[in-house]
């Protein structure tokens, strides 16, 4: 399977998703889809770090990428997304997310942005749970 989902903490308020090999958009619903039955479970903040070295699946992104921000945002304790890529990737993704959202009026809130290391995504987690004034 492309998509791996783990928990990043033993408190389970992070989860990674690593996307490698060959990706399809079946398979991406299929692993929001679990982000949400995870997000379903608990009543505290959930952030995400997805680590994409899959880049995104054949055929036309937007209409999956506007799926996934209306399903993950109906969740309140969704905290941020943080993918960690290449540059060539973020760049292309990061278009599409915005595209979707202006078009969607979606509140980019959970947008954790693009970095290169799983390291630089913890960073971005924690700098936002202490700007909202999170506590686990």
């Amino acid at each position: 399977m492309p998509y791996t989902f783990s928990w990043y903490d033993d408190d389970h308020t992070i989860g990674h998703l690593d996307m490698h090999g060959t990706v399809s958009w079946q398979e991406w619903n299929e692993a929001v889809d679990n982000l949400a039955d995870e997000l379903a479970k608990v009543q505290y903040r959930l952030d995400f770090i997805f680590n994409d070295r899959a880049g995104l699946p054949p055929g036309n992104p937007l209409p999956h990428l506007k799926a996934t921000m209306k399903k993950l945002s109906l969740y309140p304790n969704m905290g941020i997304v943080v993918m960690v890529s290449k540059r060539s990737i973020a760049t292309l993704v990061g278009a599409f997310v915005n595209i979707v959202a202006t078009a969607t009026k979606t509140d980019l809130n959970c947008n954790g942005g693009f970095v290169n290391t799983v390291e630089e995504a913890l960073i971005v987690i924690a700098k936002n749970r202490t700007q909202h004034k999170v506590t686990l």
